[in-house]
């Protein structure tokens, strides 16, 4: 029998420390097809490198059995094959690293190049199609989801690096260039390219492997500087995959451009990912799912979600960043902008989270969605600015602090509490297995700037029963905040849809005693520039800074 409990959170967050693989003892290996003497046949030496990171990576692992680490430095080059790592090696295995050497770019691609297109009529081509991949049937759970099919397919194609969009009817292609259509009753396919490229002479390139690395069962790996592109994945996998591994590093990688996916990480312990990217993936950017102990810094998932927007699908999966059921894990210097779907998304079961100098901006639903979480979770000194919908969505979230934020322009409000609407959500503890019942409560809103920028835009809202937000507010620590809405002063809307004005609201919730509505004379918000002007209320207050790459 499962126990029940009503949840009351921890105070105390832990501190995730991620991986630290030793490299220091690592021999290397040397992979670079520009060299003439290259062969897999080789030693792999500087002198007679392999020709494919495959036999490199099957070096190291004959080496690792002998514990002896390697280091396998890849030259600039586009390598067109999958990688794969384990299952193999205990935690004490010898550390085996995959890094970009020289200068210029390392890409792992899932595309082909091919030649011998076809003149049709006038801006169309055709090429022999030898696939019938069909739609991805849906996963395990998806009975509820009503998905399009341009969601279910895996094709793409790239002409001179630039992605044409996918079509599912021939005649959408005529008068709309930049687009391809897959026969697979005819086994062929038309390219109407960019206006003025000749598909004769431009590099076609067609996307046929869906996995470009996968680390399974594996222990002390880190991947640096290598860029992963252009991986067909089937809906809800990726082209860089982590499961079931332990000190895992992704370093300085880029996994862009990918039919799904770019990187997920699952049921792992010990992970580090910083300064990488996962952007313009036709799904999620980043999916991390059973993950213990998480360094995830200076990281950009952006522009993410194309497929799924082409065929309506914004949530249940996607996000340009989403987290499920991971345990003490630090998120700082995150990018998430532009997503077609959520910026940032923790669905159940994540506790110990810390979200800290981030920049959540610009994306087609809300900024950050906390769902069915029992915390302690923090968002700390980070921007959340002009997504659509929410800035901060929370369902049967409890245990969560905003300190030092910048809350502004969200569209339907800065803060929205919702969730079931007048009872607990039960929520199992995937490590421990018991039964939490879980509410919004015992939330800190501390020395946050909350600003609503056009009219009918709450500062908090709420689509909770009169009592649950009453356990909310009842629970609610607000203190040291800016509150402003140019447009309205009634910016605090109560269950039942009652809006009051800050005097309201601390009449009410007993809240917001030294705080203020005020302008916060912000420099230049419409692009994301929050310094101060002149005569600001918040100066000598600091305030978190948008990142360079934040419009990227």
């Amino acid at each position: 029998m499962l126990a029940c409990a009503a949840w009351v959170p921890r105070a105390a967050l832990a501190q995730a420390t991620g991986a630290a693989v030793d490299e220091s003892a690592a021999s290397a290996l040397f992979v670079n097809p520009g060299n003439p003497q290259a062969s897999d046949a080789n030693p792999g030496t500087r002198e007679l490198p392999f020709r494919t990171i495959s036999q490199a990576v099957a070096s190291a692992l004959k080496r690792r059995a002998r514990n002896t680490a390697s280091r396998i430095e890849i030259y600039p080059a586009v390598y067109r094959e999958s990688l794969d790592l384990g299952p193999g090696g205990d935690r004490n295995a010898a550390p085996i690293i995959l890094e970009g050497a020289g200068h210029g770019r390392v890409t792992i691609s899932g595309a082909n190049a091919w030649v011998g297109w076809r003149p049709l009529k006038p801006g169309i081509w055709t090429h022999q199609w030898p696939y019938a991949w069909g739609e991805t049937a849906l996963p395990a759970g998806w009975e509820s989801q009503h998905v399009k099919p341009i969601v279910l397919r895996r094709e793409m194609i790239f002409v001179d690096g630039r992605a044409l969009e996918q079509v599912m009817a021939p005649g959408a292609m005529q008068d709309q260039a930049s687009t391809f259509y897959v026969d697979e009753a005819s086994r062929a396919i038309y390219i109407h390219p960019p206006a003025g490229l000749d598909a004769a002479t431009a590099n076609v390139e067609v996307a046929e492997r869906a996995s470009l690395l996968r680390i399974h069962g594996q222990s002390n790996i880190v991947v640096r500087g290598l860029t992963f592109e252009d991986s067909n994945a089937f809906l809800q996998d990726a082209a860089v995959t982590v499961d079931n591994s332990f000190a895992i590093v992704i370093d300085h990688c880029a996994m862009d451009w990918n039919n799904w996916m770019g990187l997920s990480v699952r049921n792992s312990n010990v992970v580090t990912v910083e300064h990488s990217r996962a952007n313009f993936n036709g799904g999620a950017g980043m999916t991390l799912w059973r993950v213990t102990n998480l360094l995830f810094t200076n990281d950009q998932t952006s522009h993410n979600n194309w497929r799924g927007a082409a065929g309506g699908f914004l949530g249940w999966s996607v996000a340009g960043l989403k987290s499920l059921q991971i345990t003490n894990a630090l998120y700082r210097g995150v990018v998430a902008a532009g997503n077609q779907a959520r910026g940032v998304w923790f669905d159940t079961d994540c506790t110990d989270i810390v979200v800290d100098h981030s920049f959540i901006c610009r994306n087609l639903t809300d900024g950050i969605f906390i769902e069915a979480n029992q915390g302690p979770f923090a968002i700390n000194s980070s921007i959340i600015c002009d997504n659509r919908q929410a800035g901060v969505l929370s369902g049967n979230s409890s245990g969560i602090t905003l300190r030092g934020d910048i809350l502004y322009g969200n569209g339907k409000a800065q803060i929205s509490v919702s969730g079931l609407y007048d009872t607990t959500r039960p929520m199992k503890e995937w490590k421990s297995g018991r039964t939490l019942m879980l509410q919004s409560q015992n939330w800190t809103l501390a020395n946050d700037v909350i600003v609503s920028a056009a009219s009918g835009s709450a500062l908090i809202s709420t689509t909770l029963s009169a009592r649950l937000w009453q356990a909310f507010v009842g629970t609610l620590n607000s203190r040291g905040n800016l509150w402003f809405s140019p447009a309205e002063r009634d910016g605090f809307q109560m269950a039942g849809g009652q809006r009051l004005d800050l005097a309201g609201w601390r009449q009410a919730t007993g809240h917001d005693r030294d705080s203020v509505f005020a302008d916060p004379r912000f420099s230049d918000p419409a692009h994301a520039n929050f310094t101060l002007d002149r005569g600001s209320p918040l100066a000598g207050r600091h305030l978190p800074v948008a990142p360079a790459n934040g419009s990227d």
